[in-house]
């Protein structure tokens, strides 16, 4: 995620409006002062996936921020492994993961 990060940094220090995308939160820099959006992922729809970081709290409490393509940030208060089971099966998070693409688990007895 660390590499990331600084790819991001140089990418916004060649194209500042690129910051924009980063709004109402800003972007997080490591050893800066304050929070920031730490973004881990860009889905290959151009949705993106970080986490609202603060240096002053436990990186377990960060929240998780989900951006569609031109969208805006959401928050979900939510720890990532309740990102990933809702990704896969939440259909509210359909427009980021794959639930509903995929049938529910059944069983048939024998």
């Amino acid at each position: 995620m660390a590499d990331s990060q600084e790819a991001n940094l140089r990418i916004v220090e060649r194209h500042p409006v690129v910051l924009d995308s980063y709004l109402p939160y800003g972007m997080y820099r490591p050893g800066g002062k304050g929070g920031g959006v730490l973004q881990w992922k860009v889905g290959q729809s151009r949705e993106m996936f970080a986490c609202l970081a603060d240096p002053s709290v436990a990186p377990e409490t960060w929240p998780v921020l989900l951006r569609p393509e031109a969208g805006v940030w959401r928050r979900y208060d939510i720890s990532m492994s309740e990102l990933t089971y809702r990704l896969l099966a939440d259909e509210s998070f359909a427009e980021f993961g794959t639930a509903g693409l995929i049938n529910p688990p059944f069983f048939i007895r024998a």
